[in-house]
């Protein structure tokens, strides 16, 4: 590291970040960590081993992104940390600062408040060798070598991530002993800390964020080990691999997801949002000078800022609209590029408007609520003694009619449906272009008969699925366009163990189409009104008496079952910062667009 422009840059840096974001341009901001995550001892409950390396990757890939500087704190420093942090009866974020403050950040301002140093920060050093000559004496008296001197007199930000709880839980199924649930959760945050320097060269920090999350994963075991078609050996994150065992593997998940929400927390301190001026305008288009190299991906949210003044005298941020990135320029092939973001909603800025970063997790959560309709169950479709083979086909069911578990036909179910989308447009290069995961769960419009309610059979409609949906957009407005794959299971069931009647179940493949309105009421939220077709396609219908099953041998008679039909919903989704399960995870070391 060139020695002058460390101690020209952190005065720079430091004295000038405010002023340059005030003027609308993001500075890159030095920043000095430990090295590793803090786990505070015995907060590793029924964990024999917390993967380090695993941790160390993915905070490396999400806290030390490209907007930062990065140094590491002598050893020194941090062990002296680690040993009075080790020593503490009780853990929290106020706890964790003090002893941050008394070693890391004690040590730190005793070196740039020192005379000698603070002369040298005001030096015009001609070469390296200037530095050399002053460190190699400095250093020394300071019990430190050049390069760890270097990097203290450089530090203007640190930071420290924690974990003050990972916690191992193992749920057994009653019903199948060599089968369990590996669970493990997280609980932790960030700590950042700035150096600020007045105009005499004096040096204090402040705390400028304390941030706490939460993060799970689980897995399935079979016999302790992967079940058949998978393998919990390795964890792949990009282009890295690790060995891990089922407890290093589900530690990985939930690593993932605390790492991630340590991300937003960290990019939403205003000290580093992103941040630059408009240079130029072209209707409802801004161009301004960030790109990849600085975080800056297809489809990432920033709002139009105009600095004003107050009565007082001093700038005040006003919010003129909300814009969505449409290109991003690769600096590094063409300095000169510019990035581009479009107005989605709102006023109208001009050239020297400030565009500033609204940091998320690029993945938007969904909730709705709806009916389908024009589905088609008979009551025959629901007699068990078709399927077990005690009756040959619908014209004999009539002779047990009264084991048909509804009266009516159904038409209708009453549906509500969960989702969450993660935005491709970094990765694909196509904006607003989803990968939809689904879970949803309703209740068929039907009318029991007296067995089945006897039985305390009720009939649920389950479905889940993987789409891709596309979102056309027209200022506030915007039309999606999705498509899904999955699977749906219609069950009459009861959690009885005994030799009654269990379930009674269809088993379908499920393809879904929809489109609708929907209608952006900030930055986050958008209002759904939807309609799409499902065609679900059974091909297997069982039931379950005691310990038995059955399974229908030819489904062939059931040619009017319809277990699909038009769906009409509405809805809210939300563009979210934070997550405590991690879904898709795995696809953010492949942006780049």
């Amino acid at each position: 590291m060139n020695r002058k422009l460390i101690l020209f840059s952190f005065s720079l840096i430091i004295l000038t970040s405010y002023l340059f974001s005030q003027q609308g341009k993001y500075a890159r901001k030095s920043v000095s960590s430990l090295e590793t995550a803090w786990i505070k001892p015995g907060g590793a409950k029924n964990t024999r081993v917390v993967d380090t390396d695993i941790l160390n990757a993915l905070m490396k890939f999400y806290i030390e992104i490209p907007r930062f500087d990065f140094n590491t704190l002598p050893e020194e420093q941090v062990d002296d940390f680690n040993r009075q942090a080790n020593n503490l009866d009780s853990v929290n974020v106020s706890e964790l600062s003090k002893v941050m403050e008394n070693t890391v950040v004690k040590k730190i301002l005793e070196i740039l408040n020192d005379p000698d140093i603070q002369m040298q920060r005001g030096k015009n050093l001609k070469s390296d060798s200037d530095f050399e000559t002053f460190a190699a004496t400095k250093a020394k008296s300071l019990g430190l070598n050049t390069e760890q001197l270097a990097s203290l007199m450089n530090s203007a930000y640190i930071y420290l991530p924690f974990i003050e709880k990972i916690q191992t839980f193992k749920d057994k199924d009653e019903d199948e002993p060599n089968k369990e649930r590996l669970q493990v959760k997280i609980e932790g945050g960030i700590i950042w800390w700035k150096v600020k320097v007045d105009s005499e060269g004096n040096a204090k920090i402040e705390n400028v964020l304390e941030a706490t999350t939460s993060s799970s994963n689980s897995i399935s075991l079979v016999n302790g080990a992967a079940p058949s078609g998978l393998s919990y050996s390795r964890y792949t994150f990009g282009d890295q691999s690790f060995s891990t065992t089922p407890q290093t593997y589900v530690q990985a998940g939930a690593m993932l997801a605390f790492a991630k929400n340590l991300n937003v927390k960290t990019r939403e301190l205003s000290d580093f949002k992103l941040q630059a001026q408009v240079v130029e305008k072209n209707r409802r288009s801004y161009n301004f000078n960030l790109g990849l190299t600085d975080g800056v991906h297809l489809d990432d949210g920033f709002f139009l800022i105009e600095l004003t003044e107050d009565r007082d005298g001093n700038e005040v941020e006003s919010k003129l609209g909300f814009l969505r990135v449409s290109k991003s320029a690769n600096l590094d092939k063409d300095p000169l590029s510019l990035s581009t973001a479009k107005l989605v909603y709102g006023k109208s800025g001009d050239i020297g408007s400030i565009v500033m970063e609204h940091p998320r997790l690029g993945i938007d959560t969904k909730v709705r609520g709806g009916l389908i309709t024009g589905m088609n169950l008979e009551p025959w479709h629901t007699n068990f003694y078709l399927i077990s083979g005690i009756v040959s086909n619908k014209n004999d069911t009539e002779l047990f009619e009264n084991y048909n578990l509804i009266d009516k036909t159904v038409t209708t179910a009453v549906m509500f449906e969960f989702l969450q989308s993660y935005n491709l447009a970094p990765i694909l290069g196509i904006s607003q272009t989803f990968f939809d995961v689904g879970l949803s769960a309703g209740v068929l419009a039907a009318d029991r008969t007296q067995f089945a309610k006897d039985q305390k059979l009720t009939p649920l409609i389950y479905s889940f699925g993987l789409g891709v949906t596309k979102k056309l957009w027209f200022g506030r407005l915007h039309i999606p366009i999705g498509i899904d794959l999955g699977g749906q299971i219609l069950s009459f069931s009861n959690n009885k163990k005994d030799d009654e009647l269990r379930s009674y179940e269809y088993t379908s493949a499920l393809l879904k189409a929809q489109t609708g309105i929907q209608l952006m009421i900030n930055a986050d939220t958008y209002i759904h009104f939807g309609a799409g077709y499902n065609l679900a396609m059974p091909f297997r219908i069982s039931y379950e008496e005691g310990d038995d099953s059955y399974e229908a041998k030819d489904i062939g008679s059931f040619t009017d079952l319809s277990l699909g039909g038009l769906a009409i919903g509405v809805g809210i989704e939300y563009s979210i910062g934070e997550t405590s399960v991690d879904v898709f995870g795995f696809l953010d070391p492949f942006k780049k667009y």
